[in-house]
């Protein structure tokens, strides 16, 4: 990606520099005809003759040299007068002069009379403007003349000038200009940088889900193996103890055995029944049931064998309209996890009350906590926080995936409030309709 934006910034730039040295060629075309112009043509040849004749006058001892100097520049600035007024005539003619600036100018100017020389301007200093206006640091040199006139009349052959006579152009906003006949260049090539910042987002995002996934099939092959290893082994087990003469004719021993295997057989239908769950969507069938009652019915059945659970219901009736079967199993689900997650302390807390629009019930435990990092991540399919008890809690990584989708079936809301060692409160919100 680096390269492609590398070639295209090198196609660009060479572009620019191309598109300024075209514009700046049409602009030098465009003012040509003033620049070269008669008008302009004779005001330095008035200039080249009026320096003739002030020479001429200092050869004869009219004029001062300190004279000749001051004469000079006031000739220069009559002339300069005359000068801009046919630059502003000409913008009618030549509207590419309201937006150039033209300046005439001379970086040397030096006379000499009877073998002595007089610097009118020298390279070193600022340039006399002959005609134009200030330009700016972007101007551009036009032209540049180098003239040296020696007079070899008997009369005055000890008489002669020259200097550098140059003309600047300063295109006003060039810039622009120049971006503007580039933009549908700079256009295709924004959005193609667009195009190929989007498609490396998509493909790293594409890398990020695939390496997920294959993650996710990992630890879920993992967790299932893991899951079946007891039960698999178990039934192995009892399969050999009935082959054993001795036990067949041991009534207690069989029934035992029998009750063993029923129980591993209902664990292995449990865990095949989470992962159906898992592909398949919930049917929502509502109705009116009294919410507390409902949940002092799922406390009653739960197997709180090793802890406390402790249920705090306002109001002790109240009707809700929902799918007792869906919110029924997700409750559960909850409590399942609070109890295998409680660590030593193994205290939950079941509270439900009304909350504005709302009918709230929070399962709360004090174990391990989450980071809240995972917060988001724990609602995941098949995702399991890879710290804590993940080698101790057995489980799928699908319980509280499968809650999250119950409950957005229920049109509510599961969050959790968790922080490492203080804890794990699970909140359900569900609209009073």
């Amino acid at each position: 990606m680096l390269g492609l934006v590398s070639i295209q910034y090198y196609l660009i730039r060479n572009s620019y520099f191309l598109q300024k040295k075209e514009y700046i060629a049409e602009v030098k075309k465009s003012v040509s005809p003033v620049i070269y112009s008669d008008t302009l043509d004779y005001l330095h040849d008035s200039l080249a003759s009026s320096i003739q004749n002030l020479i001429l006058e200092t050869q004869r001892k009219r004029l001062t040299h300190d004279d000749l100097n001051t004469v000079v520049l006031t000739k220069i600035d009559s002339i300069r007068l005359v000068g801009n007024q046919y630059l502003k005539d000409q913008e009618s003619a030549y509207p590419i002069l309201k937006e150039v600036h033209i300046r005439f100018q001379f970086t040397e100017l030096m006379l000499q009379v009877n073998g002595i020389t007089d610097s009118i301007v020298k390279p070193s200093e600022e340039p006399i403007v002959l005609f134009g206006t200030t330009l700016d640091n972007s101007s551009f040199e036009f032209s540049s003349n180098n003239f040296n006139t020696i007079y070899d009349d008997d009369e005055l052959y000890e008489m002669a000038y020259w200097g550098n006579y140059r003309v600047y152009v300063d295109i006003r906003n060039w810039q622009q200009q120049v971006l503007f006949r580039m933009f549908w260049m700079l256009l295709a090539a924004t959005i193609l940088i667009l195009a190929e910042v989007i498609l490396f987002y998509a493909m790293y995002k594409a890398l990020l889900k695939q390496k997920k996934i294959a993650e996710l099939k990992t630890d879920f092959a993992n967790n299932i193996t893991h899951e079946l290893k007891t039960p698999i082994a178990s039934i192995s087990l009892i399969s050999k103890s009935l082959r054993n003469d001795e036990l067949v004719t041991d009534k207690d021993k069989r029934v035992e055995l029998l009750d063993t295997l029923e129980r591993q057989n209902m664990r292995m239908q449990y865990i095949a029944d989470k992962v159906l769950e898992s592909a398949m969507e919930q049917k929502v069938d509502k109705t009116a049931v009294d919410i507390s009652e409902l949940l002092q019915t799922i406390v009653a059945d739960f197997n709180a064998e090793e802890c406390t659970l402790s249920i705090d219901l306002v109001p002790l009736s109240y009707v809700l309209n929902t799918d007792v079967f869906l919110l029924q199993r997700v409750v559960y689900n909850l409590l399942e996890n609070a109890k295998k997650y409680s660590g030593d302390n193994k205290t939950i807390e079941l509270k439900g009350f009304v909350e504005g629009e709302f009918y709230v019930i929070s399962v709360k435990d004090y174990g391990v906590g989450i980071t809240k990092k995972e917060h988001k991540k724990i609602f995941d399919k098949f995702y399991r926080v890879p710290k804590g008890y993940e080698h101790q809690v057995k489980g799928l990584g699908l319980g509280l995936y499968l809650s999250k989708q119950m409950i957005d079936q229920l049109g509510g809301t599961i969050n959790v409030v968790s922080e490492p060692g203080n804890g794990s409160t699970f909140i359900i919100k569900i609209a009073i309709e």
